[in-house]
């Protein structure tokens, strides 16, 4: 038998953009009854479930500009570039880090009380280093503002009526049965697609994102007649072995030196200028070019790094 529920706000994806989401829509209307869908658990859920060290895209004022995130997004994307939702992420980011830091997450500041910010784009100064449990935070914010959590439930098909999406046909992992959701606003914050085949490692876990981070939400939209949009850009980043892809920014923003077999920093010869900042297409580039001529195999250098900031790494 088919288990009905009527919700006024059905969130699919518990991860950070629909924990918020939820969080917010109870603010704002405190008697709307949410429902957030997720298909893992939502203390563990989403592109940053395993954790996070800096937000990566916060325009501080006084540090940077939105002209100068621009800027640094269309040498990064070699002038392919739509900038309209990059404005936006811009505009509002900093209200994004305070937000969170009412809730609890931690934003070292140093001796003169300025948040720590530091340089991974080509260009201006944008990584806010960042402490604590974002998940745990954010599902204790969901739980204490009275949002219904589905964990467990993988959303099958969406419902549409009329023209309306009116709710979802969602999988109970955990009891083989199906639920209908009926709701008249449903959002759709599933993420993106981070997972189209293994590193060459063939570790499960050796790039970004958790395994189920699968672009499901196009596929639902495009199921519905939605129109999508932007799939031109789409990003391929090279990797070191044996460490998790989050590494690349954590290390060349700490000042860890790309070497090859020979122990050469290499990149002086591709890009002098900027080094392991080089946009990520040139820095892959390098790093192919270089196995390929017999210098392999690629690993990072932490040798000429303090002691302190190689435990802040660690």
């Amino acid at each position: 038998m088919v288990e009905i529920l009527h919700t006024d706000f059905l969130i699919i994806g518990g991860g950070a953009a629909g924990c918020i989401a939820a969080i917010r829509a109870k603010e704002q209307a405190p008697e709307l009854d949410v429902i957030i869908v997720e298909k893992a658990e939502i203390s563990r859920s989403g592109a940053a479930g395993r954790g996070m060290d800096a937000l990566n895209n916060v325009v501080i004022p006084g540090v940077s500009t939105v002209e100068e995130y621009l800027q640094s997004l269309e040498v990064i994307f070699d002038g392919i570039f739509e900038p309209t939702v990059s404005q936006v992420i811009a505009e509002r980011s900093f209200s994004v880090l305070k937000r969170l830091e009412s809730l609890g997450v931690s934003f070292p500041r140093d001796k003169d009380g300025n948040y720590i910010v530091r340089q991974f784009h080509p260009k201006g100064r944008f990584l806010v280093e960042m402490r604590g449990e974002l998940k745990l935070l954010l599902a204790q914010a969901v739980e204490g503002a009275g949002v219904r959590v589905l964990n467990r439930h993988c959303v099958v098909d969406l419902l549409k009526e009329d023209e309306e999406i009116s709710g979802a046909v969602v999988f109970d992992l955990s009891k083989d049965s199906l639920k209908v959701i009926l709701s008249p606003n449903v959002l759709l914050a599933t993420g993106g697609c981070a997972r189209i085949g293994l590193p060459h490692t063939g570790y499960l876990h050796g790039t970004f994102d958790c395994p189920w981070c699968n672009g499901e939400a196009y596929r639902l939209g495009y199921d519905i007649g939605a129109e999508l949009t932007g799939f031109e850009y789409t990003g391929c980043s090279a990797m070191v072995r044996d460490y998790n892809g989050p590494g690349l920014s954590t290390f060349i923003r700490h000042g860890a030196h790309l070497i090859n077999g020979l122990g050469e920093r290499f990149m002086e010869r591709y890009d002098p200028d900027r080094m392991e900042r080089a946009p990520a297409g040139i820095r892959m580039m390098a790093m192919y070019r270089e196995i390929i001529d017999g210098r392999g195999p690629i690993a990072f250098s932490f040798s000429h790094l303090p002691e302190r900031t190689i435990s802040i790494i660690e």
